[in-house]
């Protein structure tokens, strides 16, 4: 029996699960389309605010999210540029950034800047 839930094989739809649970624990809004086949190319897939009077109030923060051996697509690497060039916060996590923490401590505030 595997006791890691986020072991090697965790589905990125299960990693989806974990942070926006985590998310919304903290405060945030979140947006997901859940037919990625309507969007435009390059979407990425979790768009998160913090809620008023929260310590998270004031981020707007923009996630891809990949399995383990997942690959951004040339649109998603455009898009990723486009963010980041708008002095957006994005980032690429997989489930290791879970199991390590990572993700917990860019969510709640606690990381240092990039």
């Amino acid at each position: 029996m595997n006791d890691d839930p986020l072991g090697k094989t965790i589905s990125e739809s299960d990693l989806q699960n974990c942070v926006v649970e985590l998310a919304n624990l903290l405060g945030y809004w979140h947006f997901h389309d859940l037919d990625s086949r309507s969007a435009n190319p390059g979407m990425l897939d979790l768009f998160l605010v913090g809620k008023v009077n929260t310590p998270v109030a004031t981020r707007v923060i923009h996630v891809e999210l990949k399995s383990r051996r997942g690959r951004l697509r040339e649109s998603q690497r455009d898009q990723i540029a486009r963010l980041k060039a708008a002095g957006q916060e994005v980032y690429i996590w997989r489930p290791e950034d879970w199991r390590d923490g990572s993700i917990a401590k860019i969510l709640s505030g606690k990381h240092d800047d990039e």
